[in-house]
C-alpha cells in the first residue's frame, strides 16, 4: 500500500510533501548577520521545487557570539527587544518569497549556537565591546579541548560542563552561561515565528555544534529545557523539530535512544519531527557515507516510536539525490520524511543529472585530488571546509540568477578551481 504524500504534524500542520529541504550554510549575509538580497531569492527557489513539503534555513545564530562562519544570519538583543529590525524586515520578506514559491510548503528556521567549532579569527569579531555574554570572548564547550586536529584553526574552549549539576537543580545563580543558552534559543525562536513568520523552528543539535556537544556529554536535561522553552514561546501550533546525529562509537545506542524516546513522547514539547544526520568538523561523516548509517539508524528508532503514543516523525538526510531514492527509503524504510543537502545546491535538485553532478565532487586533476587526499587523512577540516565553500557558491549563483538549469553547472568551468584555489579557500575559513 502507498504512502499518503502529505505528512500531519503533531502541532496540526501538514506537510504537502515528503521531501526536505535540509539544513545548508547559504554564506549570504552581510557582516551584521543580515540576509542579503540573494538569499530571500534563493528561498523563493527553494520552496518552488516539485515534491517539497519541507524547507529548512541553514543554521540561524542565536546570537553573534555563537557564529560559526562570516555570512551566517545573526540575532541579537535587539531583535528580541524591538517589533522591527533590519534583521526582522528582510526575514520577513524571505517568508514572503518562500510563499510566491509556493504557499503549501513549510518554512522553517534552524537556529544554532557553533561552540567550540568557531574558527579563531571569527570568534575574535564574533565579540563586542558592549557584550553582555557571560562568556564574552570565548568559545564554549562541553569539552575542554579544541576540536580533535584542528587546534590550529580552532580556540580551547571555555568548558561550561561544571554548570550542569546546578542547572539541574534549577540553581541559576550557578549555571549563568546555561540559562543564558535556554533563553537565547527560545527568544530566537519566538522571533522568527511571532515577528517574522517561519512556520516554526529546528534545534540544530548535530554535527558537533554546541548542543551537540551538550547533549554527548550527559546533557539531556539542558537539551530538554531548551526544547520545552522553544514550545512555550512559539506555541502549539508552529513546527518544532530537532536535527541531531545518530549515536557514535562513543555512546551507548540504548541510552541515546531512550532519550530521545521520552523527548518525542513528551507532551510540553510536543515535537513534531527529528531529522537524523551525523558527523562533525573533526570526524565528517556527513560529507561521505552518512546515507545508510542515517537511514539504518531512522528506520530502527522509527520502530521504536511506533511502540509508543508519539506522533513524532523521523527524517533521515544524507547522501540522498534523486526522489527515487528517497521514494525507496520512505516505501521500505518507512521513514516519514527524506531530507535533501547538496542536490539544492544545484538549481534543478531533481534532474536526472543531480546524481552525476554531486558524485563527480569538485572539478579537480587527479595530482590535487590525491594531495588533498592524503592531507584530509591528517586534518579532516581540508575536506569538509573547501568543499562546503564550492557547493554553497553554486547556491549563490543559483541566487543571483547566473545558472538556471544543471547543464549550465556541468559545463561551467570554475576559473582557478585546483591546488591553488583549495589552498586560498582553505586560509579564509
Amino acid at each position: 500500500m502507498s504512502l499518503p504524500s502529505t505528512v500531519q504534524l503533531n502541532c496540526g500542520q501538514t506537510l504537502p510533501g515528503r521531501y526536505a529541504k535540509s539544513a545548508l550554510s547559504e554564506h549570504l549575509s552581510d557582516d551584521h548577520g543580515i540576509p542579503l538580497p540573494e538569499y530571500i531569492n534563493l528561498y523563493k527557489h527553494f520552496a518552488s521545487q516539485p515534491g517539497v513539503g519541507l524547507v529548512i534555513s541553514g543554521h540561524m545564530m542565536v546570537s553573534r557570539e555563537g557564529r560559526g562562519e562570516l555570512g551566517n544570519v545573526c540575532f541579537s538583543k535587539s531583535d528580541f527587544e524591538n517589533a522591527e529590525t533590519p534583521l526582522i524586515s528582510q526575514l520577513k520578506k524571505t517568508v514572503e518569497a518562500s510563499r510566491k514559491g509556493n504557499p503549501d510548503v513549510k518554512l522553517l528556521a534552524q537556529i544554532n549556537h557553533c561552540g567550540r567549532q568557531i574558527p579563531k579569527k571569527v570568534l575574535k569579531a564574533n565579540f563586542t565591546e558592549d557584550s553582555k555574554s557571560h562568556y564574552k570572548g570565548k568559545a564554549i564547550s562541553f569539552y575542554d579541548r579544541a576540536c580533535p586536529g584542528l587546534s590550529l584553526m580552532f580556540p580551547k574552549p571555555l568548558c561550561i560542563k561544571d554548570e550542569l549539576p546546578f542547572f539541574e537543580k534549577g540553581d541559576a545563580a550557578n549555571s549563568p552561561i546555561l540559562n543564558e543558552l535556554v533563553e537565547e534559543y527560545s527568544q530566537t525562536a519566538e522571533c522568527v515565528v511571532h515577528k517574522c513568520g517561519y512556520d516554526g523552528v529546528q534545534l540544530h543539535t548535530a554535527h558537533g555544534y554546541l548542543m551537540s556537544d551538550i547533549v554527548t556529554n550527559g546533557g539531556w536535561a539542558v537539551f530538554r529545557k531548551t526544547l520545552e522553552a522553544c514550545r512555550a514561546k512559539i506555541g502549539s501550533s508552529s513546527i518544532l523539530g530537532v536535527k541531531i546525529n545518530i549515536p557514535d562509537t562513543d555512546l551507548s545506542v540504548k541510552e541515546y535512544s531512550d532519550n530521545l524516546i521520552a523527548i518525542a513522547n513528551d507532551e510540553a514539547i510536543l515535537l513534531d519531527f527529528i531529522e537524523f544526520s551525523a558527523g562533525s568538523y573533526s570526524k565528517p561523516v556527513m560529507m561521505s557515507s552518512a546515507g545508510h548509517f542515517t537511514l539504518d539508524f531512522g528506520t530502527i528508532f522509527r520502530q521504536a516510536l511506533e511502540t509508543t503514543k508519539s506522533g513524532c516523525k523521523v527524517m533521515v538526510t544524507g547522501r540522498f539525490t534523486s526522489a527515487e531514492m528517497a521514494d525507496k527509503a520512505i516505501s521500505e524504510s518507512k521513514v516519514d520524511l527524506v531530507g535533501f543537502g547538496r542536490a539544492f545546491c544545484l538549481p534543478q535538485p531533481f534532474d536526472e543529472s543531480t546524481t552525476r553532478i554531486i558524485r563527480g565532487g569538485l572539478p579537480l586533476s587527479k595530482f590535487s585530488a590525491s594531495i588533498i587526499y592524503q592531507l584530509a587523512k591528517l586534518v579532516p577540516m581540508v575536506s569538509t571546509g573547501p568543499n562546503t565553500m564550492y557547493w554553497a557558491g553554486w547556491m549563490a549563483k543559483v541566487a543571483r540568477g547566473e545558472v538556471s538549469t544543471n547543464k549550465e553547472v556541468e559545463d561551467y568551468k570554475i576559473k582557478g578551481t585546483g591546488l591553488t584555489w583549495y589552498i586560498s579557500t582553505l586560509m579564509k575559513l
